[in-house]
């Protein structure tokens, strides 16, 4: 995953990046969970349109996957 990340955070500006990192637990949630859907569950088309909801909170470069992988990072949200 690092040679991932090195990748990725060269891919969208530091920003953006501040931006999806700062959001609130709450938010950051249901982030996740559309992209998650957008993403991985490609059977039906999704509810909500993640390129909508990146751009609700000011994020327009930043492909999908890497915001994905922005919020895997956060300490917040990480399953116990």
């Amino acid at each position: 995953m690092g040679e991932r990340l090195e990748w990725s955070l060269t891919c969208f500006s530091v920003k953006e990046a501040c931006t999806v990192l700062t959001l609130s637990a709450g938010s950051a949630l249901l982030m996740k969970e559309i992209l998650y859907n957008a993403l991985h569950k490609s059977r039906h088309a999704p509810l909500t349109d993640p390129v909508a909801a990146l751009h609700d909170i000011g994020v327009y470069k930043t492909q999908l996957e890497d915001v994905e992988l922005l919020l895997s990072l956060r300490v917040d949200l990480a399953v116990t």
